[in-house]
């Protein structure tokens, strides 16, 4: 970080100078304390490398540190690896066959890595400016991943993962998944599988159907008319809180009531949102910005 030049004294106006020219011009304006209190809030992003092939570098906040590393290879290929207070996370993408493995190699990620993750997603699109300007493909699959990392339930053990880019959106099964059905409502087993492919929702912040495993109150697995969309909480949109990847959609949603259901997806060891949080990853690696200015970056 360049040191901060100091101006001579005798080049300094005195306050007392302009008390009836401009004091509360001059009191109101932010000085380097403010600037630089705005920087540690943020974290402090330092780039190693970035061109046409890659985009290297460290970003550090609160006592965390990440290493990030994103490339295009050879072969159609994209690399991604973040090393996240130690923790590897590692990531491909066969561009040709629009198939994406990533893996965590058996680790998990914790509330302190979590907050890390979420502030290097928002430093990161300050950085890149996706709303400004065409990403890389090998820096929108960055963007894309620190996203759907910062995700991640407290606890969840990260194995393998291997996905494609779904052909077709599924049907929209809005009346079959209606609140109380019994056939959901009352499922014998926990942790169904209810992967929907990429099905987009409406950004309005209006009531949808969302299901998720619930495993209290006798119920395993429900779904309910929760408000979802661009506001309010910005629930359905993939990404952290309202600074996501303004991508809108059904597992996103199921994704986001169960962390909510179970406190955020912060209470250590609880996998009960494991399976929506696997489930809405094709939404984040492929989906659409289907509400470009849902939350702003």
């Amino acid at each position: 970080m360049p040191k901060s030049r100091k101006s001579h004294p005798s080049l300094r106006p005195p306050c007392k100078a302009l008390l009836l020219a401009g004091l509360l011009v001059c009191l109101a304006a932010p000085g380097p304390a403010q600037a630089a209190s705005e920087d540690r809030r943020l974290g402090t992003l330092d780039i190693a490398a970035r061109d046409q092939t890659e985009f290297v570098g460290q970003f550090g906040r609160a006592g965390s540190l990440i290493f990030f590393t994103s490339r295009r290879g050879p072969a159609s290929e994209l690399v991604v690896q973040l090393q996240v207070n130690g923790v590897v996370l590692d990531a491909t993408m066969n561009i040709r066959e629009q198939e994406v493995a990533w893996t965590g190699h058996g680790g998990a990620l914790f509330r302190h890595d979590r907050d890390a993750l979420v502030a290097f997603s928002r430093k990161l699109d300050v950085e890149l400016a996706p709303q400004q300007r065409a990403l890389r493909l090998h820096e929108d699959f960055l963007r894309r991943l620190v996203h759907l990392w910062a995700e991640a339930p407290v606890g969840l053990t990260l194995g393998d993962q291997r996905l494609k880019r779904p052909t077709e959106e599924p049907a929209r099964f809005l009346e079959r998944k209606s609140p109380g059905s019994p056939d959901l409502a009352f499922a014998a087993s926990c942790y169904i599988p209810e992967n929907n492919g990429i099905t987009y929702f409406s950004c309005t912040f209006e009531n949808k159907v969302v299901c998720h495993d619930a495993d209290n109150g006798g119920h395993c697995f429900t779904c309910e008319f929760r408000p979802a969309g661009c506001g309010g909480s910005c629930l359905a949109e993939c990404g952290p809180g309202c600074f996501g990847l303004n991508v809108v959609t059904w597992d996103c949603g199921d994704h986001d009531r169960c962390c909510q259901h179970h406190g955020g997806c912060l209470n250590p060891f609880d996998s009960n949102c494991g399976d929506e949080y696997v489930e809405a990853a094709d939404d984040f690696l492929f989906g659409s910005a289907n509400c470009p200015f849902c939350g702003g970056i």
